[in-house]
Protein backbone atom coordinates (compact mmCIF):
# COMPACT_ATOMS: atom_id res chain seq x y z
CA UNK A 1 0.00 0.00 0.00
CA UNK A 2 2.82 2.40 0.89
CA UNK A 3 4.43 1.69 -2.49
CA UNK A 4 1.20 2.63 -4.30
CA UNK A 5 1.00 5.90 -2.38
CA UNK A 6 4.63 6.70 -3.16
CA UNK A 7 4.11 5.94 -6.86
CA UNK A 8 1.02 8.17 -6.92
CA UNK A 9 2.89 11.01 -5.22
CA UNK A 10 5.78 10.57 -7.66
CA UNK A 11 3.43 10.76 -10.64
CA UNK A 12 1.85 13.94 -9.29
CA UNK A 13 5.26 15.55 -8.86
CA UNK A 14 6.22 14.48 -12.38
CA UNK A 15 2.99 15.92 -13.78
CA UNK A 16 3.63 19.31 -12.21
CA UNK A 17 7.23 19.35 -13.45
CA UNK A 18 6.21 18.29 -16.97
CA UNK A 19 3.39 20.86 -17.14
CA UNK A 20 5.82 23.59 -16.09
CA UNK A 21 8.29 22.54 -18.81
CA UNK A 22 5.55 22.46 -21.46
CA UNK A 23 4.53 26.00 -20.56
CA UNK A 24 8.09 27.27 -20.47
CA UNK A 25 9.61 25.72 -23.61
CA UNK A 26 6.85 23.67 -25.25
CA UNK A 27 8.39 20.28 -24.47
CA UNK A 28 9.61 18.28 -21.50
CA UNK A 29 12.89 16.39 -21.44
CA UNK A 30 11.52 14.23 -18.62
CA UNK A 31 8.38 13.38 -20.60
CA UNK A 32 10.34 12.68 -23.78
CA UNK A 33 12.60 10.35 -21.85
CA UNK A 34 9.55 8.48 -20.50
CA UNK A 35 8.35 7.87 -24.07
CA UNK A 36 11.79 6.88 -25.34
CA UNK A 37 12.35 4.35 -22.54
CA UNK A 38 9.12 2.61 -23.57
CA UNK A 39 10.21 2.57 -27.22
CA UNK A 40 7.89 5.33 -28.49
CA UNK A 41 8.53 8.51 -30.43
CA UNK A 42 8.45 11.67 -28.36
CA UNK A 43 5.12 13.52 -28.42
CA UNK A 44 4.40 16.86 -30.06
CA UNK A 45 2.76 19.63 -28.02
CA UNK A 46 1.71 22.89 -29.70
CA UNK A 47 -0.17 25.65 -27.88
CA UNK A 48 -2.54 27.99 -29.74
CA UNK A 49 -2.38 26.12 -33.07
CA UNK A 50 -3.77 27.64 -36.25
CA UNK A 51 -6.09 25.77 -38.61
CA UNK A 52 -3.17 25.34 -41.01
CA UNK A 53 -1.25 23.38 -38.37
CA UNK A 54 -4.01 20.80 -37.90
CA UNK A 55 -3.28 17.78 -40.12
CA UNK A 56 -6.75 16.26 -40.33
CA UNK A 57 -10.08 17.54 -41.73
CA UNK A 58 -11.96 16.47 -38.58
CA UNK A 59 -9.60 18.57 -36.46
CA UNK A 60 -10.04 21.54 -38.78
CA UNK A 61 -13.82 21.17 -38.59
CA UNK A 62 -13.67 21.03 -34.78
CA UNK A 63 -11.39 24.06 -34.69
CA UNK A 64 -13.73 26.03 -36.97
CA UNK A 65 -16.73 25.17 -34.78
CA UNK A 66 -14.79 26.31 -31.70
CA UNK A 67 -13.95 29.62 -33.35
CA UNK A 68 -17.61 30.22 -34.19
CA UNK A 69 -18.66 29.57 -30.59
CA UNK A 70 -15.84 31.49 -28.86
CA UNK A 71 -15.60 35.22 -28.18
CA UNK A 72 -13.17 37.52 -29.96
CA UNK A 73 -10.41 36.57 -27.51
CA UNK A 74 -10.87 32.88 -28.25
CA UNK A 75 -12.55 32.12 -24.91
CA UNK A 76 -15.47 29.71 -24.95
CA UNK A 77 -17.92 29.34 -22.06
CA UNK A 78 -18.76 25.77 -21.11
CA UNK A 79 -22.43 26.77 -21.11
CA UNK A 80 -22.11 27.86 -24.75
CA UNK A 81 -20.34 24.76 -26.01
CA UNK A 82 -22.84 23.40 -28.53
CA UNK A 83 -22.34 19.66 -29.05
CA UNK A 84 -25.21 19.57 -31.56
CA UNK A 85 -23.17 21.71 -33.95
CA UNK A 86 -20.43 19.07 -34.01
CA UNK A 87 -22.66 15.97 -34.00
CA UNK A 88 -20.67 14.59 -36.93
CA UNK A 89 -17.56 14.54 -34.73
CA UNK A 90 -18.86 13.16 -31.43
CA UNK A 91 -17.49 9.64 -32.03
CA UNK A 92 -14.04 11.13 -31.40
CA UNK A 93 -15.02 13.79 -28.86
CA UNK A 94 -13.93 13.81 -25.24
CA UNK A 95 -15.25 16.13 -22.53
CA UNK A 96 -13.47 16.38 -19.17
CA UNK A 97 -14.26 18.19 -15.94
CA UNK A 98 -11.54 20.02 -14.03
CA UNK A 99 -11.25 18.79 -10.44
CA UNK A 100 -9.10 19.45 -7.37
CA UNK A 101 -7.70 22.74 -8.63
CA UNK A 102 -6.70 21.16 -11.94
CA UNK A 103 -4.82 18.27 -10.38
CA UNK A 104 -7.30 15.79 -11.84
CA UNK A 105 -9.38 15.72 -15.02
CA UNK A 106 -12.42 13.46 -15.11
CA UNK A 107 -14.02 12.21 -18.34
CA UNK A 108 -17.73 12.99 -18.57
CA UNK A 109 -17.97 12.00 -22.24
CA UNK A 110 -15.78 9.61 -24.25
CA UNK A 111 -16.64 9.03 -27.89
CA UNK A 112 -17.38 5.50 -29.08
CA UNK A 113 -14.82 5.81 -31.88
CA UNK A 114 -12.10 6.23 -29.27
CA UNK A 115 -13.33 3.58 -26.86
CA UNK A 116 -13.73 1.06 -29.70
CA UNK A 117 -10.06 1.42 -30.61
CA UNK A 118 -8.77 1.94 -27.09
CA UNK A 119 -10.77 -0.99 -25.72
CA UNK A 120 -11.98 1.04 -22.77
CA UNK A 121 -14.51 3.75 -22.00
CA UNK A 122 -13.04 6.37 -19.70
CA UNK A 123 -16.37 7.90 -18.60
CA UNK A 124 -16.20 8.56 -14.86
CA UNK A 125 -12.46 7.96 -14.70
CA UNK A 126 -9.68 10.54 -14.54
CA UNK A 127 -6.66 10.93 -16.79
CA UNK A 128 -4.54 9.49 -13.97
CA UNK A 129 -6.29 6.15 -14.53
CA UNK A 130 -3.90 5.51 -17.40
CA UNK A 131 -0.57 4.02 -16.45
CA UNK A 132 3.03 5.11 -16.86
CA UNK A 133 4.08 7.73 -19.38
CA UNK A 134 0.58 8.06 -20.89
CA UNK A 135 -0.89 9.09 -17.54
CA UNK A 136 1.80 11.73 -17.04
CA UNK A 137 1.46 13.00 -20.61
CA UNK A 138 -2.32 13.37 -20.58
CA UNK A 139 -2.57 14.92 -17.13
CA UNK A 140 0.34 17.31 -17.62
CA UNK A 141 -1.01 18.47 -20.98
CA UNK A 142 -4.44 19.27 -19.53
CA UNK A 143 -2.86 21.02 -16.57
CA UNK A 144 -0.63 23.12 -18.83
CA UNK A 145 -3.64 24.08 -20.96
CA UNK A 146 -5.54 24.98 -17.77
CA UNK A 147 -2.70 27.19 -16.56
CA UNK A 148 -2.20 28.86 -19.95
CA UNK A 149 -5.97 29.05 -20.63
CA UNK A 150 -5.23 28.21 -24.25
CA UNK A 151 -5.97 25.45 -26.78
CA UNK A 152 -3.29 22.85 -27.36
CA UNK A 153 -2.67 20.34 -30.14
CA UNK A 154 -0.78 17.11 -29.47
CA UNK A 155 0.38 14.03 -31.36
CA UNK A 156 1.50 10.87 -29.62
CA UNK A 157 1.99 7.17 -30.29
CA UNK A 158 -0.53 4.94 -28.50
CA UNK A 159 0.28 1.66 -26.72
CA UNK A 160 1.31 -0.99 -29.23
CA UNK A 161 -1.84 -3.09 -28.73
CA UNK A 162 -3.97 -0.31 -30.26
CA UNK A 163 -4.48 -0.45 -34.05
CA UNK A 164 -3.61 3.22 -34.50
CA UNK A 165 -0.27 4.66 -35.61
CA UNK A 166 -0.80 7.97 -33.78
CA UNK A 167 -3.47 9.94 -31.93
CA UNK A 168 -3.90 13.58 -32.96
CA UNK A 169 -5.72 15.58 -30.32
CA UNK A 170 -7.00 19.15 -30.19
CA UNK A 171 -7.86 20.34 -26.68
CA UNK A 172 -10.14 23.36 -26.15
CA UNK A 173 -10.48 24.89 -22.66
CA UNK A 174 -14.03 25.77 -21.61
CA UNK A 175 -14.54 28.66 -19.18
CA UNK A 176 -17.04 29.48 -16.46
CA UNK A 177 -19.70 32.08 -17.24
CA UNK A 178 -17.46 34.87 -15.92
CA UNK A 179 -14.69 33.83 -18.33
CA UNK A 180 -12.21 33.69 -15.46
CA UNK A 181 -11.51 30.01 -14.84
CA UNK A 182 -11.28 26.94 -17.03
CA UNK A 183 -13.77 24.42 -15.65
CA UNK A 184 -13.89 21.85 -18.45
CA UNK A 185 -12.17 20.69 -21.61
CA UNK A 186 -13.52 19.58 -24.96
CA UNK A 187 -11.05 17.58 -27.00
CA UNK A 188 -11.19 15.89 -30.38
CA UNK A 189 -8.99 12.80 -30.48
CA UNK A 190 -8.51 11.55 -34.05
CA UNK A 191 -6.76 8.26 -34.90
CA UNK A 192 -4.13 8.48 -37.62
CA UNK A 193 -4.13 5.27 -39.61
CA UNK A 194 -4.47 5.45 -43.39
CA UNK A 195 -4.89 1.69 -43.54
CA UNK A 196 -8.14 1.83 -41.54
CA UNK A 197 -9.64 4.23 -44.08
CA UNK A 198 -8.60 1.91 -46.90
CA UNK A 199 -10.05 -1.15 -45.19
CA UNK A 200 -13.38 0.56 -44.70
CA UNK A 201 -13.95 0.97 -48.43
CA UNK A 202 -13.28 -2.74 -49.10
CA UNK A 203 -16.65 -4.44 -49.70
CA UNK A 204 -15.54 -7.74 -48.13
CA UNK A 205 -15.36 -8.17 -44.35
CA UNK A 206 -11.87 -7.50 -42.96
CA UNK A 207 -10.72 -8.29 -39.43
CA UNK A 208 -7.47 -7.18 -37.82
CA UNK A 209 -6.21 -9.20 -34.87
CA UNK A 210 -3.05 -9.52 -32.83
CA UNK A 211 -1.07 -12.77 -32.73
CA UNK A 212 -3.43 -14.10 -30.00
CA UNK A 213 -6.42 -13.57 -32.32
CA UNK A 214 -7.75 -10.73 -30.17
CA UNK A 215 -9.76 -8.38 -32.37
CA UNK A 216 -8.19 -4.96 -32.88
CA UNK A 217 -10.30 -3.67 -35.77
CA UNK A 218 -13.23 -4.69 -37.97
CA UNK A 219 -14.07 -2.77 -41.12
CA UNK A 220 -17.57 -1.57 -41.92
CA UNK A 221 -18.47 -4.69 -43.90
CA UNK A 222 -17.41 -6.96 -41.03
CA UNK A 223 -19.26 -4.93 -38.43
CA UNK A 224 -22.41 -5.05 -40.56
CA UNK A 225 -22.14 -8.79 -41.22
CA UNK A 226 -21.48 -9.77 -37.63
CA UNK A 227 -23.86 -7.34 -36.01
CA UNK A 228 -21.48 -4.56 -35.06
CA UNK A 229 -18.79 -4.49 -32.40
CA UNK A 230 -17.46 -2.26 -29.69
CA UNK A 231 -14.17 -1.95 -27.85
CA UNK A 232 -11.87 -3.74 -30.27
CA UNK A 233 -8.97 -3.13 -27.89
CA UNK A 234 -10.56 -5.32 -25.21
CA UNK A 235 -10.17 -9.10 -24.94
CA UNK A 236 -12.69 -9.79 -27.70
CA UNK A 237 -11.41 -12.54 -29.99
CA UNK A 238 -12.57 -13.61 -33.44
CA UNK A 239 -14.52 -16.53 -31.98
CA UNK A 240 -16.56 -14.21 -29.76
CA UNK A 241 -17.04 -11.64 -32.51
CA UNK A 242 -17.51 -13.70 -35.66
CA UNK A 243 -17.77 -17.32 -34.56
CA UNK A 244 -14.54 -18.04 -36.46
CA UNK A 245 -12.09 -20.58 -35.10
CA UNK A 246 -9.00 -20.00 -37.21
CA UNK A 247 -5.78 -21.99 -36.90
CA UNK A 248 -2.94 -19.98 -38.43
CA UNK A 249 0.39 -21.85 -38.21
CA UNK A 250 2.58 -18.80 -38.84
CA UNK A 251 3.00 -15.72 -36.72
CA UNK A 252 1.93 -12.33 -38.12
CA UNK A 253 5.60 -11.29 -37.96
CA UNK A 254 6.58 -14.20 -40.22
CA UNK A 255 3.79 -13.48 -42.70
CA UNK A 256 4.69 -9.79 -42.78
CA UNK A 257 8.40 -10.51 -43.28
CA UNK A 258 7.64 -12.91 -46.14
CA UNK A 259 4.95 -10.72 -47.65
CA UNK A 260 2.84 -13.86 -47.84
CA UNK A 261 -0.91 -14.35 -48.14
CA UNK A 262 -2.40 -17.64 -46.95
CA UNK A 263 -5.76 -19.04 -48.08
CA UNK A 264 -7.85 -20.93 -45.54
CA UNK A 265 -11.33 -22.42 -45.75
CA UNK A 266 -13.31 -21.78 -42.60
CA UNK A 267 -16.80 -21.64 -41.18
CA UNK A 268 -18.43 -19.17 -38.83
CA UNK A 269 -20.97 -20.44 -36.34
CA UNK A 270 -23.44 -17.70 -35.44
CA UNK A 271 -26.25 -19.00 -33.29
CA UNK A 272 -28.01 -21.60 -35.46
CA UNK A 273 -26.45 -20.34 -38.67
CA UNK A 274 -23.34 -21.79 -40.27
CA UNK A 275 -21.63 -19.57 -42.82
CA UNK A 276 -18.72 -20.81 -44.93
CA UNK A 277 -15.89 -18.45 -45.86
CA UNK A 278 -12.81 -18.40 -48.01
CA UNK A 279 -10.30 -16.71 -45.73
CA UNK A 280 -7.13 -14.87 -46.72
CA UNK A 281 -4.57 -14.12 -44.03
CA UNK A 282 -1.57 -11.80 -44.27
CA UNK A 283 0.67 -10.01 -41.78
CA UNK A 284 1.30 -6.35 -41.13
CA UNK A 285 3.73 -4.57 -38.83
CA UNK A 286 2.46 -1.21 -37.60
CA UNK A 287 3.46 0.85 -34.61
CA UNK A 288 6.20 -1.74 -33.92
CA UNK A 289 3.66 -4.53 -33.51
CA UNK A 290 2.52 -7.27 -35.87
CA UNK A 291 -1.11 -7.92 -36.76
CA UNK A 292 -3.02 -10.49 -38.80
CA UNK A 293 -5.12 -9.02 -41.62
CA UNK A 294 -7.97 -11.47 -42.18
CA UNK A 295 -10.17 -11.14 -45.25
CA UNK A 296 -13.46 -13.05 -45.50
CA UNK A 297 -15.44 -13.95 -48.58
CA UNK A 298 -18.58 -16.14 -48.40
CA UNK A 299 -17.90 -19.47 -50.14
CA UNK A 300 -21.52 -20.25 -50.94
CA UNK A 301 -25.03 -19.94 -49.53
CA UNK A 302 -25.48 -20.02 -45.76
CA UNK A 303 -27.01 -23.13 -44.24
CA UNK A 304 -29.62 -22.75 -41.50
CA UNK A 305 -28.84 -25.59 -39.13
CA UNK A 306 -30.91 -26.30 -36.05
CA UNK A 307 -29.26 -27.92 -33.09
CA UNK A 308 -31.26 -29.88 -30.54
Amino acid sequence: MQSLVLNSDRRKLDVESIATDLLRVGYSTKLNRCFEIQGYQTPLVNFNPSALELPHPKLVSFFSAYKRMADLDGRLRASQFDEDSISHLTDYLMVLDVERNAKEFRYRYYGSGISDLRGLSMVGRTSMYFTGHISRFFTATYRASWLKKAPVFTIHEPPKRVFVSAWKRLIIPLFDDQLKNVIRFAALNVPDNDLRAGLDVVPDPILVTDRDMVLRYANGAASKLFGGATQFGARLNVVDFAGLDLKIPESPEALAAEGAVRDIASIALRGHLIQRFLVTVSGLVMNKRAFYIIGLRPAFEDMDCRFS
